[in-house]
Parts: structure tokens; C-alpha cells; sequence
């Protein structure tokens, strides 16, 4: 079955190659193909993506984690380390805009795809290497995920009580960081080509990710001269006053007074107009000094509500920018999120109709969506074999001396 995917996007007419595995390589190219891109994804025999086999597994083995990030491309599933696999895979290659890869750095060289390689025939191919730790550097070869990155980059150690230890997240934060990182560099690449007929090499550090998006907590480090080292702050900020998450009953209630107007919000939704006037509440800095004060009256005030739902409500009626701290079912039910179109039901075959979580692009008048389904293994390795010029006989071959595969 050939995927029905939309390719009026922004991007129709690109055709994108993927050596992906799990998440930031394949997220890219799902980001590609939700802006009309046509995405082919290479993967080996047999196996193919590691992520076919992890997350929720149906009944048939179909993994919702693939799903998630596989909808809408094709699959070719090829011997690399035979010859005739490799040159059908690099004639494939030689005739795409982009190549997303995430793989160890050395990898696609070893392989004989790499970027010098591939660009002297074909000067306006775009590459975008993702790895854990970039193409340079002396972590470069190490094997990474997303989660080990984090840890290096200092995430865990701002996450948690502080006096607990580093605690992890299950929010996929380097690797979807990356991804839009990648699409950013792709998109640009594309652009200067129109007017240079050149393409580019991007490589993506999911490390170099983590470390610009903690902008905040290394330049407080950095601008102190190594004085401030930021740490776990807990449910409660200790830079922005007040921000963090307040308790009533056995709900939370996360509130962020980042102003001096979302400060005049919050004393008058608590009654505390006297603080209006006090001048250690007068500015952000005498706020962060006089925290403790701050934070023990709020924290009083949550205490005597009963109702996390109606105090949320009350709160956001009078101005204060708050939001209740959602569970997991909650959210999947939230009208907002709905109503933004961010669940998309999809008919998978095999499996039936299933909910899968939608791309955060909304550009009009085009549009950008998850189409199509998710391939099997080597789904489309006929097709793509032909549209390269392979006679069926000699598909048929490659069939027979195990250089392609398809369930």
C-alpha cells in the first residue's frame, strides 16, 4: 500500500532520504513531510528502525512509538554493506534535496554516503548529520541518546527537589530540541540554494541544543564570574518571584508572576493589597530577596482552598497568570489542545483507527499535518527501485540474493 500523504505543504517537490533511528533523526523527516516533503526512509533488512520494537506495542506489533514518527514516509529496506545495495541507495541519494542521518559521526563515510562524497555529484545536496555529541569534538564518537545528553548538559541537575538528587524527565527534550533545530538549518539550506545552486552540510548536536536552551541558568554562572551556580529550585523559583507550584488538596497549580503587573494581580486576587505598598515587594530583585516571605503567604493562601479546579478559575479571572498542573489523561482531553488540532486520528492498517499526536505547525493559507501511515518494512522498496530504473527482473534478483527486504 502506497501512503496517501497531502504534498501540497510548503515543502512539495523534496524529496528527503532518511537514515534515522528512534527519535531526533526520524522526527526530523516527520517535520519535512508534515511541510509536504516526500520522505524515504532507508532501513536495514530484517530490523530495520530500532524504534519499531520499543513503546506501546498493539496487538499486532506495530509499536505506537514508531507510528508516532514514521506516518506519511516510504520504506526501502537495503543491504548496505552489499554493492548493489550501496549503489542503489546512492543513486537514490544523488537524486534527493536532503539526507537526514543520525547516526554515529563516521558512520555514513564508513558506509561510502558521505557529504564530500555525495555533493561532488550532486553540489546542491543538503545533509543534516544529528548525533549526541556533534561530528567534532572529544566526545564526538561516543554512543548517546537523548537522555545521557541531558544529564552531560546539566538538565537533571535543575530537575527535582533541592535536596534530591538529578532526576530525569520522560519529555523527549534533546532530541525534539534538535529536530527543530535540524528543520531550521534545512529550510535555510534550501532557501540560499535558490540562489546559490549550492547545498549545505548541517551538523546537529543534540549536546549543543541542550546547552543553548539553558541560556538562562549558564548565564547567571557565567556573567557572575562562577559565583552563581543554579541548581534544583524545586516547586518554588528562586530567580523569578513568584513562580512555582502551589498545592490545594491533592491538585497543583503552577502560577508565574514574571511582572510587576502580574505581581499587582496576584496581591489583589489574595487580598494581600498591603503588599502594594511594602517596599519589599516593590521590584523583581526585592521580591527574589524577600522570597521566603513571599512564598510562605501563598502557600498559606492555597492551603484554605478546597477546590484546585474553581481556585484556577478564580485566579485566571482576576489577571494572574496561572494554570492548573495537568495529568497525562487531562491533557490527551484538553479543549484547547483539541481544539488546535494536535491529536489526529489515523486509520493504521492492520491496527484501525488510532490517535496519534500531531505536528505544532499552523501556517495558512498551506497547511502542515502527520498524513499517510506508517510503512512496513520495505513497504516501497519495489517502488523506489523502479522510479530509480530498475527493471522488474532485476528487482526480482535483488530480491533472491537478499540485497532488499520487505515483509
Amino acid at each position: 500500500m502506497v501512503n496517501s500523504v497531502n504534498r501540497s505543504g510548503l515543502l512539495r517537490g523534496i524529496k528527503v532520504v532518511e537514515f534515522g533511528q528512534f527519535v531526533a533523526g526520524p522526527h526530523t523527516a516527520l517535520l519535512l513531510s508534515s511541510l509536504g516533503a516526500e520522505v524515504i526512509k532507508v532501513e536495514r533488512p530484517h530490523t530495520g528502525d530500532g524504534g519499531r520494537g520499543i513503546g506501546f506495542l498493539d496487538k499486532s506489533g506495530l509499536s505506537g512509538f514508531f507510528t508516532q514518527q514514521n506516518c506519511g514516509k516510504k520504506s526501502i529496506s537495503v543491504d548496505l554493506k552489499h554493492p548493489e545495495g550501496l549503489k542503489a541507495v546512492s543513486s537514490l541519494c544523488v537524486k534527493s534535496d536532503i539526507i537526514v542521518e543520525n547516526f554515529r559521526p563516521g558512520s555514513m563515510e564508513r558506509i561510502g554516503l558521505d557529504y564530500e562524497k555525495l555533493s561532488k555529484i550532486h553540489p546542491g545536496l543538503i545533509m543534516c548529520s544529528i548525533s549526541a555529541y556533534g561530528q567534532s569534538g572529544p566526545y564526538s564518537n561516543r554512543p548517546g541518546f537523548g537522555p545521557l545528553v541531558e544529564a552531560l548538559g546539566g538538565v537533571t541537575e535543575l530537575t527535582g527537589e533541592p535536596n534530591s538528587g538529578p532526576v530525569q524527565t520522560r519529555y523527549m527534550i534533546a532530541d525534539n530540541i534538535a529536530a527543530d533545530k535540524a528543520v531550521g538549518a534545512i529550510c535555510a539550506s534550501l532557501f540560499d540554494r535558490t540562489r546559490t545552486g549550492k547545498g549545505q552540510y548541517i551538523d546537529i548536536s543534540l549536546l549543543d541544543c541542550i546547552v543553548e536552551g539553558d541560556e538562562a541558568t549558564l548565564q547567571h554562572y557565567l556573567w557572575s564570574n562562577g559565583e552563581i551556580k543554579l541548581t534544583r529550585r524545586g516547586k518554588t523559583d528562586d530567580t523569578v518571584v513568584p513562580f512555582g507550584i502551589f498545592q490545594v488538596t491533592d491538585r497543583h497549580i503552577a502560577i508565574h508572576c514574571a511582572t510587576n503587573e502580574n505581581w499587582a494581580k496576584l496581591c489583589k486576587a489574595t487580598q494581600r493589597n498591603d503588599w502594594l505598598l511594602d517596599e519589599r515587594f516593590s521590584s523583581l530583585e526585592n521580591r527574589r530577596i524577600n522570597r521566603d516571605v513571599v512564598y510562605r503567604s501563598i502557600n498559606e493562601w492555597f492551603s484554605k482552598k478546597t477546590d484546585a479546579f474553581e481556585t484556577v478559575k478564580y485566579l485566571q479571572q482576576n489577571g494572574v497568570p496561572c494554570e492548573l498542573a495537568k495529568r497525562v489523561d487531562e491533557v490527551a482531553k484538553d479543549p484547547q489542545i483539541i481544539a488546535r488540532n494536535m491529536f489526529v486520528e489515523k486509520e493504521i492498517p492492520g491496527v484501525g483507527k488510532r490517535k496519534i499526536v500531531n505536528v505544532a505547525y499552523k501556517i495558512k493559507p498551506s497547511k502542515a499535518s502527520i498524513s499517510g501511515s506508517p510503512p512496513s518494512l520495505g513497504e516501497h522498496t519495489e517502488l523506489i527501485l523502479s522510479d530509480l530504473g530498475y527493471s522488474k527482473k532485476r528487482i526480482k534478483e535483488l530480491y533472491s540474493d537478499g540485497v532488499v527486504f520487505s515483509y
